[in-house]
């Protein structure tokens, strides 16, 4: 027979014998997770998507106003380049905010 072996447990700070399940499924080897308050996080996320479109808001009405200000087509075009890059900056940031938890 195979001698058995002291592993580490690290996360928990104390050693089992290898092979020996009951001690690897014990309860006090099972981190306990608090419950997440489903209210607050969706709170804080409507809050922080509320935050980003307003800002997108503003910098499209400035970035709008900027163009059309400007009558050299180049500069329009930047301006126009500038604006669908807000658009997709805007999108991302949304599906961020989505995301975290």
């Amino acid at each position: 027979m195979a001698t058995k072996k002291p592993i580490s447990d690290e996360p928990f700070g104390k050693s089992v014998e290898a092979g020996s399940v009951e001690a690897l499924h014990s309860p006090t080897a099972i981190p306990v997770v608090p419950a997440v308050d489903t209210q607050h996080v969706a709170e804080t996320q409507s809050r922080r998507e509320t935050v980003v479109n307003q800002h997108y808001r503003e910098l499209m009405a400035y970035l709008i106003v900027l163009r059309d200000s400007f009558h050299d087509g180049q500069v329009q075009a930047d301006f126009n380049q500038a604006i669908m890059a807000t658009r997709t900056a805007h999108l991302w940031a949304l599906q961020a905010v989505k995301n975290v938890s």
